[in-house]
C-alpha cells in the first residue's frame, strides 16, 4: 500500500513507508537540513485522518533518529 492516498495526483505503487524512511534519514541526518515541508495531503481525501495520523507516526520516527545520534 501507498502511504498516502490522501493527495489530489495519486500514483500505483507510490512510496512505502520504509522507502520514505530510505529517502529522508540522509537528508535529515545532514547538518544543512533546516526543516521538511510536507504538501499535497488533502483531508477532503482522508476525513477521518486514516492515513494522515499514521504518516505523522512514521515522520516522527524517522525525524527522532536525527534526534537521538
Amino acid at each position: 500500500m501507498t502511504i498516502i492516498p490522501a493527495v489530489d495526483s495519486r500514483m500505483k505503487d507510490g512510496l512505502s513507508y520504509d522507502d520514505l524512511k530510505e529517502i529522508l534519514e540522509p537528508l535529515i541526518e545532514n547538518p544543512l537540513c533546516f526543516g521538511i515541508e510536507i504538501t499535497i495531503l488533502d483531508p477532503d481525501y482522508d476525513e477521518n485522518g486514516n492515513y494522515t495520523l499514521p504518516f505523522v507516526e512514521n515522520l516522527i520516527q524517522i525525524i527522532k533518529i536525527k534526534k537521538n545520534k
